[in-house]
């Protein structure tokens, strides 16, 4: 299932005609993120010209995000750091979150979307991501892009996606 088949109608729609386009605005500083993410991987190819589906750029350029969220949450987590510039940091962490969320729709990135909003304090945002999170995992079949995605997550060593449900079902049963 599609994330974004979760806030469509009740009418019996295909999926396709469920899904509205999202404008996304990147800042300057996800934008040269995701160009340094797309010329690493114009370096591999012998001519220097890369073609993906849509589906399979925007997933390239979510995974960048992501790896840059992380990157910030480093700061965030950094004791050291003064109080208000980790909360600027978890701010931008969040609102980039957000957009990878838009970017590709998997399941996983709403629970760490919920979990950057637990971590500023926000609980009901959190439990609300949370929640959704959950639904979206339990109807979630991945498709090839999917797959290759989940493949590059299983490297990192805050994936851990029964981890991520039982987190967030207890997130969302606490009262």
């Amino acid at each position: 299932m599609k994330l974004l088949h979760l806030f469509k109608s009740k009418r019996k729609e295909s999926a396709e005609s469920s899904k509205v386009q999202v404008s996304i605005k990147f800042t300057d500083e996800e934008a040269e993120v995701i160009r340094k993410n797309r010329e690493a991987f114009l370096s591999l190819t012998p001519n220097g010209q890369l073609w993906m589906r849509p589906e399979a750029a925007n997933s390239l350029d979510a995974l960048a995000l992501v790896d840059h969220v992380a990157e910030m949450m480093r700061i965030v987590d950094d004791r050291g750091v003064q109080e208000d510039l980790r909360l600027a940091v978890l701010d931008k962490a969040i609102k980039t979150q957000a957009k990878v969320c838009a970017l590709h729709d998997l399941p996983y990135y709403l629970f760490l979307w919920a979990d950057l909003c637990d971590v500023k304090g926000t609980t009901a945002e959190a439990k609300r991501l949370y929640s959704i999170f959950l639904r979206a995992q339990t109807e979630f079949k991945p498709d090839e892009t999917d797959s290759v995605v989940l493949s590059y997550l299983k490297t990192k060593n805050w994936f851990d996606v029964e981890d991520a449900i039982k987190q967030a079902q207890s997130m969302v049963s606490e009262k």
